[in-house]
């Protein structure tokens, strides 16, 4: 019997068992505890290649999208790039420029439709307050001045953005006036004054200030002088009749 054949004897074999598990129990507690972290491993590596690939493609379709709105030229163009690439930014600024030349071009309906698309695809962007802002002036462009009034107000407030709020707080004053009702237009941009003297927009509030404030001086004078003067120009044409005549 060769020496690689002969059994081990049995003091051996429970040496062996004392210093730890044999060989065989190694492997296969390896396996048990590898496999299913090699699993892991291969997940998360697809994932991260996934996100990466997706970010990537993400990111180049946004180029894409800037790249195409950088050459248009008119309102279809605005429009398609909205549609082709919805909820990039691009189409964020596309849909503002298609709305702004609605508006500029007074379709004001249209101009609405777009700002309510803007706003619906991008509720939490940090220049939606813009739609908003859009959709007041379609409304005082429609004569529907109690609405677009009240839009005004609601985004006139402190807690909204400056860029929205100093000229939604004009809007407010310029949709008084058009409503006939100058004092309260007064009132309107004097508290805008007041409050944001230092505003980009507090020069524009001042000078249609001096025009409310003429035109009140003009209605004030025709509603003092027009009188008499109407009353003196008819008894100098038309002498009433009751008159005494003048004695001989």
């Amino acid at each position: 019997m060769t020496r690689q054949n002969q059994p081990i004897p049995a003091a051996h074999r429970g040496a062996t068992a004392a210093h730890g598990p044999s060989r065989e129990e190694i492997i296969r507690a390896s396996r048990e505890f590898l496999l299913p972290v090699g699993i892991g491993l291969s997940i998360a590596l697809a994932i991260f290649l996934g996100l990466t690939t997706y970010r990537y493609q993400r990111q180049r379709r946004a180029e894409i999208a800037f790249e195409k709105l950088s050459l248009a030229r008119d309102v279809a163009a605005l429009e398609q790039i909205a549609r082709d690439y919805a909820r990039t930014p691009a189409a964020f600024v596309a849909l503002l420029g298609a709305a702004a030349a609605y508006y500029h071009d007074d379709q004001f309906g249209m101009a609405m439709q777009k700002y309510n698309d803007l706003l619906k695809q991008f509720p939490e962007h940090l220049l939606s307050p813009l739609g908003k802002l859009g959709k007041a002036y379609c409304l005082e462009g429609l004569g529907q001045l109690e609405q677009a009034r009240d839009t005004f107000q609601a985004l006139s407030s402190d807690t909204s953005p400056p860029f929205v709020r100093d000229p939604a707080a004009i809007g407010v004053a310029r949709c008084l006036e058009e409503m006939k009702r100058p004092d309260e237009a007064r009132r309107a941009y004097q508290r805008f004054l007041d409050a944001h003297g230092e505003s980009a927009w507090a020069p524009l509030a001042r000078t249609a200030l001096l025009y409310v404030d003429q035109n009140l001086r003009v209605a004030e004078q025709q509603g003092v002088v027009e009188p008499w003067a109407r009353s003196s120009q008819s008894d100098d044409l038309f002498p009433s009749s009751t008159a005494p005549a003048p004695s001989d």
